[in-house]
């Protein structure tokens, strides 16, 4: 039986697969060494989320989210607890895990 590839559902109905870097943010612009990258623009009704927030990676059998310098930071909640990640700072991410993006979300799956 295959294991299906991981993926991120965003709170505005997109599934996102994750056979690449998803760049986010409220008008994303991959970095230089993310070019190829996916980019994904989300709402930003609460002006707290940066043009280019945060990229999620799939990283040989891991998946990663990095902040990409955002004003705010990047929040990942983990069985109810938050995790603010604060410019060039990554962490390993877990199904279940939900980044938080102002009053938009990724949920990873």
């Amino acid at each position: 039986m295959a294991v299906a590839a991981p993926r991120l559902n965003s709170s505005e109905g997109n599934v996102l697969p994750l056979t690449g870097p998803v760049v986010v943010g409220r008008a994303p612009t991959p970095p230089s060494h993310l070019r190829a990258a996916v980019l994904h623009a989300v709402t930003d009704t609460t002006s707290s989320v940066s043009r280019t927030q945060c990229v999620v990676s799939p990283i040989a059998e891991e998946i990663w989210v990095e902040d990409l310098g955002s004003s705010n930071g990047t929040d990942v909640i983990r069985a109810g607890r938050t995790t603010t990640l604060k410019a060039g700072e990554r962490l390993q991410l877990l199904p279940g895990d939900r980044i938080e993006l102002g009053d938009a979300w990724l949920d990873v799956q």
